[in-house]
């Protein structure tokens, strides 16, 4: 039978990874700083307009959301919730020292349930989170994000695919236990429609570096 433990799980192994000393907690932190690669089809995926009220679950250092207000001059705060400690603690010094702490709503808190009201927000995405989650908190949070959303709102989720090149085989039969739930895009639509969203598309990632390469192995993005 599957519980929730895979939440705290992910959290325990972030607050590990990113709060430790020396080169694994460097190396950890410059990786959780990489949202900045994906604002821009954020913005343009998401049809994001100046109006819109924003979520970020599982904002992690909060680079997606610096970078979003940068690109585009929102009207209203974005949101962001993140159950690490360390995430969070990250997150709330990255948007001070940019001077946004009035233009962002940070909360600890998991991705289920949403500490939000019904039909509250224009945009939910989430980064690179859905791998930690078993079934039914997948299923569970599909249906928070669909309950906070408005009416016509829009949802984005980007998570690496099933892996099936030979490079990460064996990367794929030692990972670790927070990280274990990749699926393909055919199995997350089926979520996704569980829940009652409808127009699920996928989408690829664009040119971003060593991104070429693992979509060269199997990796994708979805929408």
């Amino acid at each position: 039978m599957t519980t929730l433990n895979d939440k705290q799980l992910a959290k325990n192994f972030f607050d590990e990874w990113i709060g430790a000393k020396g080169p694994k907690g460097w190396v950890s932190r410059y990786l959780s700083n990489t949202g900045r690669w994906y604002t821009q089809m954020l913005i343009s995926e998401g049809e994001i307009s100046q109006d819109d009220l924003v979520l970020d679950v599982g904002c992690g250092s909060a680079t997606m959301i610096i970078n979003l207000l940068k690109k585009l001059p929102l009207k209203n705060p974005v949101y962001g919730i993140d159950p690490s400690d360390a995430q969070f603690e990250l997150a709330k010094r990255n948007v001070a020292t940019e001077g946004l702490t009035d233009k962002v709503f940070l909360k600890q808190s998991f991705a289920s349930p949403l500490p939000f009201e019904d039909n509250f927000f224009d945009v939910v995405y989430s980064s690179f989170i859905l791998k930690h989650f078993a079934d039914d908190t997948l299923t569970n949070f599909f249906k928070e994000a669909h309950r906070v959303l408005k009416p016509g709102g829009r949802f984005l989720g980007w998570e690496f695919e099933k892996i099936t090149g030979r490079i990460f085989k064996n990367v794929a039969k030692e990972s670790i236990k927070a990280m274990k739930y990749l699926r393909n895009f055919e199995e997350i639509k089926g979520f996704l429609e569980e829940a009652g969203f409808k127009q699920i598309q996928e989408f690829k990632v664009k040119s971003r570096g060593f991104w070429d390469f693992a979509q060269s192995v199997g990796f994708k993005a979805v929408k």
